[in-house]
């Protein structure tokens, strides 16, 4: 495992060699006789280290190891938890949440006179379905059928749009569906006319990530922002919210697929 790197920096270095032939008294000796007699080599090599000095932000920073050991292992084990973090925003959702059964019924566009609602139910014991709205101050008596859908919508995802229609402009409104899901909303106000005492209230969003900014203790489906957001409507008495950014991101943080079902999801 590379956790250190070498203590000391080499600043210098040089080598010598000296060859030296011995000298022999003998002045009769011939020059093949010379040539026979082993030849003397020395070689001597000088380096100069300088210790090393860590540097701790540097390190930290860029996750490399040091001279440290202890510096070293504190670097290892933040790009451990960088990495597990990593993983667990890329494919946490996909193998722990796949939500293949879920079940849900939410108000679309509303107008002075009309309100879309969206409703998905992949369980084929609920059906057929059926959906009633009515005036929320006499919810019980004055229930209208908006529509019973027979059979499990499989080409659209399990989802099905329903308008309902006939309505009074700014009135509040019930609806519920056979598959115990409810709700109200509140009509606009009718086309070219002021809102009952003058006030228009809306609300505008920016793009949707689930998870972030991430954080490790989060649901991986949780939106900060709708948490947040859910504690102002009521006090703002807001009439309706526009989506002004993406809400689907296949590519973000990896794409699991290039399928209908991968967009789906």
């Amino acid at each position: 495992m590379y956790l250190g790197k070498p203590s000391y920096d080499i600043i210098a270095s040089s080598s010598e060699i000296s060859i030296s032939q011995p000298v022999d008294e003998d002045a009769e000796t011939t020059s093949e006789q010379a040539l026979e007699k082993p030849t003397a080599i020395e070689a001597t090599e000088t380096t100069v280290y300088r210790k090393r000095q860590p540097h701790p932000l540097k390190h930290l920073l860029w996750g490399t190891p040091s001279v440290s050991r202890k510096l070293s292992l504190a670097t290892f084990a933040i790009n451990t938890l960088l990495a597990a973090a990593t993983w667990d925003l890329t494919f946490r959702t996909t193998y722990f949440y796949p939500s293949k059964d879920l079940s849900f019924a939410r108000v679309g566009h509303v107008g002075p006179d009309s309100a879309k609602l969206l409703l998905r139910e992949p369980d084929s014991a609920r059906y057929p379905l059926s959906v009633w709205y009515s005036h929320d101050k006499i919810p019980t008596i004055d229930l209208h059928l908006v529509d019973t859908i027979p059979t499990p919508p499989e080409e659209t995802d399990f989802t099905k749009t329903l308008t309902l229609h006939h309505l009074t402009p700014e009135t509040k409104y019930r609806w519920y569906t056979s598959s115990n899901h409810s709700g109200t909303f509140t009509t606009a106000p009718r086309k070219d006319e002021a809102p009952r005492g003058g006030r228009f209230t809306f609300l505008t969003t920016s793009c949707i990530k689930a998870n972030f900014p991430y954080h490790v203790t989060s649901h991986p489906l949780a939106v900060k922002g709708f948490r947040d957001l859910s504690g102002w409507v009521e006090r703002l008495e807001a009439r309706f919210m526009l989506f002004l950014g993406d809400f689907i991101y296949i590519d973000v943080p990896r794409r699991p697929g290039f399928d209908k079902e991968s967009y789906r999801q």
